[in-house]
């Protein structure tokens, strides 16, 4: 009878309609000029540079969007009817350029004929908190704390040439942040009446009549919400050095404390390395391949020593003709299957530890043109002037030494004789929690899973408003729901021992 009237209930809730969430603005609030910009071709894609405060989050959700097109419409001389296509889209930065990632979300409409002269602000809004999109953040670009993505639009009609109807053109926004030009995909080129097919990040208005530089943020306001965690270690200043250990069996640790307490372990959302490039035109930086893995820490009461790997992954990097720090990640989105990191809390109290390592691979590995990024200490989080270093060569003897060193460093400036920071660079984001629960539908923690537990999680339906602490969401999707549901009527019954 009580398993009838749950499988009833449940179907019951999974078919009731999710509730509005208003989140704030985030980018927008520019004033307007007295310009306006319409490219004259249904190919070609303006795209606002948008930089929201991100503290340390590598996403955003975007739940309501408003352009400003303006309309120079009268009686005599109607603005015509035009369709308007906006998207959403990642940015990208590779350390010398923008560049525009993939398109997360397309909205059209289409606009009456205008008999007046006015900024028509469109607005597409998604109630629905589980379909709004959610757009990566470029956050390595600023270093205060932003994360940047693009806002495009595309005039679409027969209609769309015609300049009465054009993107309003602000100065800069009240809330968030953009730079003095805007991509453009796919621009006209004149002398050669084609289409260029690339996109380009740092088109402008070129001068006005006074000869100063026109603005050329487009009319652009967002509301939303970062929505991963924050970040807990790195944001370090970069140093003129890298570091290459030459020899493929060589693994570098980057050592990483966050705040932690006994038994916590830190869950990673996103973490970033740095390998830097010392390319040109002339001498270019090798292709080369890197290791990069995340590692437990371990403490015997003297020493350092490394754990488990709990997480790595393999890239290729290209041949680069440009000096430039390449930064590497690894990211979790699944808040289901991120790893979970042991943290050795006994070294240092209030402080959780954990390796970062990186190795070199491939017939450049020892070339010193690539190199890991050498930083000062962090801003967030700690480490020590000093770092693992696993199979060093023997300069002596010229063999690998086949033990792992844990406070190896680059030695003495020759200038100053002070020692070099031996800090690489490392981004760590993510959550210190404890570990999951082995009966997580256990709600309230007596053992089993009843009545009580689905009275709780009936409780807490909806969008969790502080995805951290919703240990109803035994899924972890950032909403209580019917998946929920059927994960604890799965569990019914005792915990097991």
């Amino acid at each position: 009878m009580l398993r009838t009237l749950l499988v009833t209930l449940a179907a019951t809730l999974l078919t009731a309609p999710a509730l509005a969430q208003t989140d704030p603005q985030v980018f927008g609030n520019g004033t307007e000029t007295g310009t306006r910009y319409n490219p004259g071709f249904t190919e070609t894609t303006a795209y606002a540079n948008c930089f929201v405060d991100a503290q340390g989050g590598t996403k955003m959700r975007v739940n309501a969007l408003t352009v400003g097109i303006r309309r120079v419409g009268s009686t005599a001389a109607p603005a015509p009817a035009v369709g308007v296509e906006v998207s959403i889209a990642a940015m990208t930065w590779n350390g010398t350029a923008f560049g525009r990632g993939d398109t997360v979300a397309t909205f059209t409409r289409e606009l009456a004929q205008a008999t007046t002269t006015f900024t028509e602000q469109v607005t597409f809004t998604v109630d629905d908190p589980a379909l709004r999109p959610v757009v990566d953040l470029e956050t390595t670009w600023s270093t205060q704390g932003r994360g940047g993505f693009w806002v495009g639009v595309r005039f679409t009609g027969p209609n769309a040439a015609n300049t009465l109807n054009g993107w309003r053109v602000v100065n800069a926004p009240a809330i968030g942040f953009s730079v003095n030009g805007f991509g453009l995909f796919n621009r006209f080129d004149a002398a050669t009446g084609t289409f260029s097919g690339i996109f380009q990040a740092f088109y402008n208005f070129g001068l006005d009549t006074a000869g100063a530089e026109n603005p050329a943020r487009l009319f652009v306001n967002v509301s939303g919400k970062v929505t991963d965690a924050t970040q807990l270690f790195g944001a370090a200043t970069e140093t003129g050095t890298r570091y290459n250990p030459a020899s493929t069996e060589t693994v570098a640790y980057a050592n990483c404390f966050v705040p932690a307490q006994p038994g916590q372990a830190y869950r990673p959302t996103k973490l970033q390395v740095g390998i830097r490039r010392v390319g040109s035109a002339a001498t270019p930086a090798p292709a080369i391949g890197v290791d990069v893995e995340i590692v437990e820490m371990t403490w015997n009461g003297t020493d350092f020593g490394i754990g488990e790997v709990v997480a790595s992954r393999s890239f290729a990097l290209d041949v680069s003709t440009a000096t430039l720090t390449q930064r590497l990640t690894l990211d979790f989105p699944d808040a289901a299957s991120r790893p979970s990191v042991d943290l050795e809390t006994g070294s240092n109290p209030g402080l959780g530890g954990f390796w970062v390592s990186a190795r070199f691979t491939g017939e450049s590995a020892a070339d010193p043109i690539n190199g890991w990024r050498v930083v000062n200490a962090p801003t967030l989080g700690a480490s020590v002037n000093g770092f693992g270093l696993f199979n060093w060569i023997d300069p002596a003897t010229g063999t690998p030494s086949g033990i792992f060193d844990a406070w190896f460093n680059f030695g003495n400036d020759a200038a100053t004789g002070a020692q070099n920071p031996a800090r690489l660079l490392v981004d760590a984001f993510g959550t210190v929690e404890e570990p999951a629960p082995a009966c997580p539908a256990d709600l309230n923690g007596d053992g089993s899973v009843n009545g009580q537990d689905l009275g709780i999680l009936l409780g807490a339906w909806g969008t969790c408003v502080d995805p951290l602490s919703c240990p109803a969401d035994l899924n972890a999707d950032g909403s209580v729901n019917g998946q929920d549901l059927g994960i604890l009527l799965g569990s019914w019954g005792p915990c097991a021992p």
